[in-house]
């Protein structure tokens, strides 16, 4: 039994059930005791609210992907999602577009990114990484170009994807569709440049490049703290004149 079971373990028996329609008319029946407990930004606010959702206790997501659904549905109730599968189509294939078996992993990333659970997105993370990393493959185009569409504008995932895209450029024979998007090709020439092109870019599923959502908001509390501390200085300093302090 998860964590994320066990802090609602009180309640979970007795919760009323929701179903949730994904995409084109999958259903999903959770409890939801625990969406409002794993999710206070999205599902606490659309359940416990007077809104159509919580008083039907049914909720309408057509724009969201089953299958990615279907992996954050694993991880609410066993508090982990599976490793992804190198399929053979995919080993065999020429085609980098073929038989992508990231795509709903990316996908879930979205909705974890959308819904604020961190701990999802660090999840989905590791396993997008030691795909790359086991299968030796480097992001597609196409998941490039959906990943800046579906997530904010400091998402890890959009770094990992611009340095992963940075890493395989010398593969990439279609690189050029990018140019399509002039802030997607600009991001990732910046990584290539940065990295020093003519050195090789550090393959990104080895090392720690700060991928994670903890990470950054560790980092930026940090940041705050720091920033803080110089305030506390400057306001207790100054500059005699006078007899006094400035």
């Amino acid at each position: 039994m998860s964590k994320t079971l066990q802090s609602v373990i009180g309640d979970f028996t007795k919760s009323p059930i929701v179903s949730i329609n994904v995409g084109n008319g999958v259903l999903f029946f959770l409890h939801k005791n625990l969406l409002t407990t794993i999710s206070p930004v999205f599902f606490d606010g659309a359940l416990n609210s007077h809104f159509w959702e919580a008083q039907n206790l049914s909720i309408e997501l057509p724009e969201e992907d089953p299958e990615g659904f279907s992996l954050f549905f694993d991880w609410l109730y066993r508090g982990c999602i599976p490793p992804i599968k190198i399929s053979k189509a995919s080993e065999q294939s020429d085609n980098p577009e073929s038989a992508d078996s990231t795509t709903a992993y990316h996908r879930l990333y979205y909705m974890a990114e959308k819904w604020c659970l961190d701990a999802l997105c660090d999840q989905a993370m590791d396993c997008i990484r030691a795909y790359h990393k086991a299968s030796d493959k480097t992001v597609t185009t196409k998941l490039l170009v959906a990943g800046y569409k579906n997530t904010h504008e400091k998402s890890p995932l959009r770094e990992y994807l611009c340095r992963n895209t940075a890493y395989g450029i010398y593969e990439k024979e279609d690189y050029v569709e990018m140019q399509e998007a002039p802030e997607i090709l600009a991001d990732v020439l910046l990584y290539y440049h940065m990295e020093g092109c003519s050195k090789g870019v550090k393959d990104p599923d080895e090392g720690d490049y700060g991928f994670y959502v903890k990470e950054k908001r560790e980092k930026d509390q940090r940041e705050k703290e720091k920033e803080k501390d110089k305030m506390k200085e400057v306001g207790g300093g100054g500059v005699k004149r006078g007899g006094g302090v400035v």
